[in-house]
């Protein structure tokens, strides 16, 4: 293996992510009104999509010949490496709450500090998770105030679920071995040194949703280094569902943004065919998606970026690239590379045009975009009737990677490409 420490640094952060995920999935059609049930399921999606990049770069490293999947299924339930705080059971929606809360603040704190890291894929899956996990720690928080500060029924369940899952905050700031020795590197981060922001976050928030600060002095450990019932309890829970048991270069360049790409010119034409599943007026060169396309050998080796983390339109476009070249006689031999990461500055001009046509606005800059997701200010443009006139409804739409707003002018409902640098 290339590092172990490294494998298992990786896997320390990705079990967290996939066990959370997976949670999240139980609670998919069960969510108290539809847009927060559409919003669960997309920060699940979220989850397990950055669980993926992890796992396979984990693959990628262990030189075992594994797969995302081995990592993911092939494990005991002992060899996990999540905090006890993510897998405790769904209760009701206040705990499920305030488990999200006080996940992502610790989960953005560690990923604003892993966008540093020497290693540049851990790097580059940080820094594409970063704005996700904002999104996520916004809508947690936003439901433990509005729980919290509630009703009497709903201040008690608050501050039920938080008094129950406090004792599990402070393992995430234990250090394994593997995360000591990838600090020392500057690689990993040392997460002892988030705890003061996190736990001042934490209570300033719990202030204003009116909740105390639970006072306990006892703290559970051990999720991170040995077995534990409630994770065997969820692998059994996946098993159960498919019956399989958990193991007893000539070409065009162009440049994009700080990054560069390589196509062959005589691949153009084919992979202008090649559709976004999810917009399909885009292609995947409207959308910016390909980084090199070459062909050696009547073999076509292209390298893809995916927009957001677990962006389901990625294995639907590789498997639509092998079809487009088929009939060719030509073999596609499809890798995805994380670094650097997708930006929507990539999305050509013409297909910005195609998407606005299409119903869809395009992403602002990146302060505007921050205005009108986190400070309500109008300034998309309806694709409609291009009035400014126009409110978010919410941050989850029917992707990952667009918001769901409203124009008061026309009184249509539209998607919003959020903007991601």
């Amino acid at each position: 293996m290339k590092s172990e420490h490294l494998y298992n640094y990786i896997l320390g952060i990705a079990d967290n992510s996939l066990i959370l995920g997976q949670r999240l999935g139980e609670l998919c059609g069960h969510g108290p009104s539809l847009e927060t049930d559409i919003a669960g399921t997309n920060i699940s999606l979220d989850l397990i999509g950055q669980t993926r990049s992890y796992y396979q770069y984990a693959a990628k490293i262990s030189g075992e010949n594994k797969t995302e999947d081995d990592i993911a299924f092939l494990r005991l339930e002992r060899h996990y490496k999540n905090v006890l705080l993510v897998e405790q059971p769904n209760t009701h929606f206040g705990f499920v709450m305030g488990r999200q809360y006080l996940f992502d603040v610790f989960h953005l704190l560690l990923l604003k500090e892993l966008q540093l890291s020497k290693d540049e894929t851990l790097a580059a899956i940080a820094k594409k998770g970063i704005k996700e996990v904002s999104y996520h720690k916004r809508f947690s928080g936003d439901w433990v105030k509005r729980l919290g500060d509630g009703t009497p029924e709903s201040t008690a369940k608050m501050q039920e679920a938080i008094d129950d899952l406090w004792p599990y905050t402070q393992e995430l700031f234990d250090m394994t071995d593997a995360d000591t020795a990838m600090a020392l590197e500057g690689v990993g981060v040392d997460v002892s040194k988030l705890k003061k922001a996190y736990f001042k976050e934490v209570t300033d928030l719990f202030e204003l949703a009116t909740l105390e600060v639970p006072q306990s002095t006892y703290f559970s450990r051990g999720g991170k280094k040995e077995y534990t019932a409630s994770i065997w309890d969820i692998c059994w829970q996946i098993c159960s569902t498919c019956n399989e048991p958990i193991q007893t270069c000539s070409g065009n360049k162009k440049t994009m943004t700080g990054t560069q790409i390589t196509i062959d010119t005589h691949l153009l034409p084919i992979l202008g065919q090649v559709s976004d599943p999810e917009i399909p007026v885009l292609s995947v060169l409207d959308l910016g998606v390909i980084r090199e396309a070459k062909e050696i050998d009547g073999t076509v080796y292209v390298k893809l970026t995916p927009t957001y983390s677990g962006c389901p339109a990625m294995d639907v476009i590789g498997d639509d690239l092998k079809i487009a070249f088929a009939p060719l006689g030509k073999k596609v031999k499809v890798e995805l590379v994380l670094a650097p990461a997708w930006s929507t500055d990539w999305i050509s001009e013409s297909g910005l045009q195609k998407m606005e046509a299409y119903g869809i606005a395009r992403p602002l800059s990146e302060s505007a975009d921050k205005d009108v997701l986190l400070a309500g200010a109008k300034k998309v443009i309806c694709p409609q009737c291009k009035s400014t006139d126009t409110h978010l409804v919410s941050q989850f739409g029917s992707t990952a990677c667009k918001a769901l707003f409203k124009c008061e002018a026309c009184l249509e409902p539209f998607d919003y490409f959020k903007c991601l640098k």
